[in-house]
């Protein structure tokens, strides 16, 4: 929650940040006994979000030909050697960062300085969330100032529900400053946005940008864009700028073979077994590390670091804090030695923080160059976590890239996971990888009670949209155990239980159970 942020000044606010209409928050109808059938049909949860993840898929193939402006502009832009910015925020902030990456390994050798990703609250936010960035508008136009945004340069903008302030003001100053034609990408219907949204309204009628509508409906995990949202983001943007100097059949046609691709019912088998090994670990209250090479680490970084406001679950330790928080889960890149080392091993380049004071003088504390370096991915974390009786890891992936497209995961030695899909580009690759890891840790966190049917109870209402999921959350509840009592509460009364016990509980605090606790003990 932002920092000094007052339920008078949200209740001013809150008709802005009432998002619950969006489809994106929905929760969807064939996930709707997601948390018992983790626990008692572990099997099929896992072919429940398969079969969702393949109806965003296949939602999304219709809807290619949006992208074929966006495909003219790139291949405008890299032909001239000028800079793409991709900006997003949270997940789309961190897919915006995983495709830079790939761009640097696997994009034109040439070119490879030519694409950077931006994140709301800089690069720190990969490690720790700091959701309160993205409700302020001129956070974005500070970010690009301050990345070098020029009149020759593309500014791809990023949003899951098409209504994020950060990246809404990221779009509308870039239109000031290049050139070229802004485009934004989000996965709401256009016309919802521009009756019942005013900042997505305005920002869409500007002739300056060009909106991406890449509709697929709800969420398996309601609210939760990480998922399919953030895949199809990732594909849409990732697929046309590999593409760039190729025929945009070219791309359509990569989309068509990933969408022919399934999970064995060897990899279903395997799927099953880590969910179960990783939360018996978690019920044992024992931690787990994942041991990555660099090629996956970005990648393995996104979905472990998304499990903490999604799940209220500790962050990530710095090692300048004085007490360690007790992170459930940690990455550590294979055989790199030093901090600063292991940022640029998984960025593929030196880490870019906040820096600039004019702009971030409240806010380097939080997210400059030193809280950034305490962040520590080397092999020092997993000796330091090794031996620390309060964060000892007893649960340890190691993640490999072997090549061909394949990555192999082992326990104890032993091999564990693996895939091999012949001839698929790595942006496919490390996309099937997310969509898989976000199907293990959303499954491990079902098994845990760390969300009800398929809606987030643990949510953590750190800025003003998830308070208004949180309440939401709390509300759909109470339908469903207390219709009686429902008409009782007033949304007022719900949001100023929220804003009390946000004061007295620690972050990682289920905010949505202990509200419904003290309406139901009020009652």
């Amino acid at each position: 929650m932002a920092k000094n942020l007052t339920l008078e000044e949200f209740l001013q606010e809150r008709e802005h940040f009432s998002l619950g209409f969006l489809p994106t928050e929905l929760p969807h109808p064939n996930s709707s006994n997601l948390a018992a059938t983790s626990k008692d049909d572990l099997g099929g949860a896992i072919e429940i979000l398969l079969d969702i993840d393949a109806q965003a898929l296949s939602k999304m193939q219709n809807q290619l030909e949006t992208l074929k402006d966006l495909h003219q502009s790139i291949a405008k832009t890299l032909g001239k050697n000028k800079k793409i910015f991709l900006v997003g925020c949270g997940a789309t902030g961190r897919l915006s960062l995983v495709l830079e990456k790939l761009w640097r390994l696997y994009g034109d050798e040439n070119k490879r300085e030519l694409v950077r990703g931006i994140i709301a609250g800089g690069e720190l936010a990969l490690i720790h969330s700091l959701e309160s960035f993205e409700d302020y508008p001129i956070y974005g136009e500070y970010q690009l100032r301050e990345a070098g945004l020029t009149q020759d340069d593309l500014v791809i903008a990023i949003t899951e529900g098409g209504e994020t302030p950060f990246v809404l003001g990221a779009a509308e100053f870039a239109t000031r400053i290049t050139k070229q034609a802004v485009h934004l990408l989000f996965c709401n219907p256009k016309e919802i946005l521009q009756n019942k949204v005013e900042r997505s309204q305005v920002v869409l009628a500007n002739s300056k940008i060009i909106g991406h509508e890449l509709y697929v409906g709800a969420m398996a995990l309601s609210g939760s864009t990480r998922m399919q949202a953030s895949t199809v983001l990732q594909l849409a943007v990732g697929g046309v700028l590999f593409n760039w100097n190729q025929p945009f059949s070219a791309f359509e046609q990569q989309f068509r073979d990933f969408l022919k691709l399934s999970a064995s019912e060897k990899e279903k088998a395997q799927l099953q077994e880590l969910i179960g090994l990783e939360s018996g670990a978690y019920k044992a209250k024992k931690s787990a590390l994942y041991v990555s090479d660099s090629t996956l680490a970005l990648t393995l970084l996104t979905d472990t670091t998304e499990r903490a406001p999604t799940f209220s679950l500790p962050n990530f330790e710095n090692i300048h804090d004085t007490l360690e928080a007790q992170s459930l889960s940690y990455v550590t890149l294979k055989d790199v030695k030093t901090s600063v080392e292991a940022w640029s091993a998984l960025l593929s380049r030196a880490p870019f923080p906040l820096k600039e004071e004019k702009y971030w003088h409240n806010h380097l504390a939080q997210a400059g160059g030193q809280r950034l370096s305490g962040f520590d991915l080397s092999e020092q974390s997993r000796h330091r976590r090794r031996a620390s009786p309060t964060l000892a890891c007893n649960f340890e992936l190691e993640f490999l890239d072997v090549g061909k497209s394949a990555w192999q995961t082992r326990y104890q030695g032993d091999l564990v996971w693996s895939t091999q899909e012949k001839d698929l580009h790595p942006l496919y690759q490390q996309t099937l990888l997310k969509m898989r890891l976000n199907l293990l840790s959303t499954l491990i966190m079902g098994r845990l009670d760390r969300f009800h049917s398929n809606i987030m109870t643990w949510v953590r209402p750190s800025n003003r949209k998830l308070i208004d999921r949180a309440l939401r959350n709390i509300r759909y509840l109470l339908d469903q155990s207390r219709p009686e009592l429902s008409a009782q509460w007033s949304d007022e009364k719900i949001l100023e239980i929220i804003f009390n016990l946000k004061n007295k509980k620690t972050q990682n605090s289920p905010i949505v159970l202990d509200v419904l606790k003290v309406l139901l003990k009020d009652a």
